[in-house]
């Protein structure tokens, strides 16, 4: 959105000529579908640590097809909110000063608020209630737990603790977009800027996850770094230097 912005204000193309296309629209839906992905991912992620800790017993939670069901019903909850609102009001539209399909949260700015609540409020809610659980949980049980059981849970805990900064981080770079609509029920009208400081806050919260995800997801940082070490002798046997 940010790219076509610029393009646009630079005249360097004209997508009003396009106008309010069904194109258009598809690709303004899927901006906050992946933007709700993203948070119901990191609440899927929180609740995988939550019941090796609290639920460690039950194999249930640790079968594939359980946490098939978990990635399909967190796609689900990405996909209702916007869908309804796409549905019941035609909400998002061509916005000729930004040059591309979005929320109109001027003239719709329930259907917005709605949407954001839904997308964002709802995984955080539950990522608080789940790391609160587990707080309750190893306070209650540490003492009595062999040293092996503890020593996972230290690590699922640490984890879960950097899932939990991750998401704060990306709420505080979010935050721009409920104030402004909060703003527009009090003022009447909505900020000028208001979509250009919001893409560009998300925009920099996307490229800081890209980050975070190496460092919350233990299996994805030994991934990268066994791709490095093949990559770095590969060079090294093309260039006949030893590694």
């Amino acid at each position: 959105m940010n790219v076509d912005t610029l393009m646009g204000d630079f005249h360097l193309f004209d997508k009003r000529k396009e106008g309010n296309s069904l194109l258009c629209r598809i690709q303004g839906f899927l901006y906050y579908v992946f933007g709700a992905s993203v948070f119901y991912t990191l609440a899927l992620q929180a609740f995988f640590r939550f019941t090796r800790v609290v639920y460690s017993r039950k194999i249930i939670f640790q079968r594939c097809g359980t946490q098939l069901i978990l990635v399909g019903l967190g796609w689900f909850f990405s996909f209702l909110p916007t869908v309804l609102s796409v549905l019941s009001s035609r909400s998002i539209v061509f916005l000729a000063s930004e040059h591309y399909c979005s929320l109109d949260a001027d003239a719709k700015p329930l259907a917005t608020l709605i949407i954001f609540s839904c997308n964002y409020t709802l995984p955080i809610s539950f990522l608080c209630i789940l790391y609160t659980r587990v707080i309750i949980f190893i306070r209650q049980s540490t003492e009595r737990m062999a040293l092996a059981a503890r020593q996972q849970m230290k690590r699922d805990v640490i984890v879960l603790r950097r899932i939990i900064l991750v998401v704060t981080i990306l709420v505080v770079l979010g935050a721009p977009g409920p104030i402004f609509i909060i703003m527009r029920f009090i003022n009447g009208q909505l900020h000028p800027l208001a979509y250009r400081i919001t893409w560009l806050t998300g925009l920099t919260g996307i490229l800081f996850l890209s980050v975070a995800l190496c460092i919350i997801t233990p299996q994805m940082k030994i991934l990268l770094m066994t791709m490095t070490v093949r990559r770095i002798r590969v060079a090294a046997l093309t260039t006949g230097y030893p590694f």
